[in-house]
């Protein structure tokens, strides 16, 4: 992962997605997140975990959701950014610090009332919808596990639970 500031973005909204869709996970999601900072790839390349089913002799394999979590937050972020670089070209640096406060935005729980932004518009929501589920289909989520990662995630960029 890129600068710190991403890997905080990244990190904190991931922590409240998988607390969403996963909280089994959390205990882990520390190492998790540290693992992916280091390396990406490695991470999502071992995402999935094989669990012996107790005496059946079957291999059930488990996908872990911190880690495409984390995948799916850092195209997001990358999507913030590159938003971020357009509005500076149309709206002038006026716009840039806007958006780039907006990007820079801690979940609710840790803003408090001089950090308030303005929320994601509809338009710009769905952008974010769009992108996280092209990132999450790619990771190979099923269609529910998509809509629930989707869904705890916009719920966390715009501030809710």
């Amino acid at each position: 992962m890129g600068t710190r500031r991403e890997h905080d973005f990244v990190t904190a909204h991931a922590r409240r997605v998988v607390a969403a869709v996963a909280p089994e996970e959390l205990a882990a999601f520390g190492a998790v997140a540290e693992a992916y900072r280091r390396d990406p790839g490695k991470v999502i390349a071992g995402r999935r975990r094989s669990d012996e089913v107790l005496g059946s002799g079957l291999d059930a394999m488990v996908t872990l959701v911190s880690p495409v979590a984390l995948a799916v937050l850092s195209s997001v972020y990358t999507h913030l950014l590159n938003r971020a670089g357009e509005e500076l070209s149309r709206r002038g640096e006026q716009g840039l610090g806007k958006l780039w406060r907006r990007i820079r935005r801690r979940p609710a729980d840790e803003a408090g009332p001089d950090n308030a932004v303005p929320p994601f518009d509809q338009r710009q929501l769905e952008k974010v919808r769009e992108v996280a589920t092209a990132r999450a289909r790619a990771l190979g989520l099923s269609e529910g596990q998509v809509d629930l990662l989707v869904v705890a995630l916009v719920a966390s960029l715009d501030g809710g639970e």
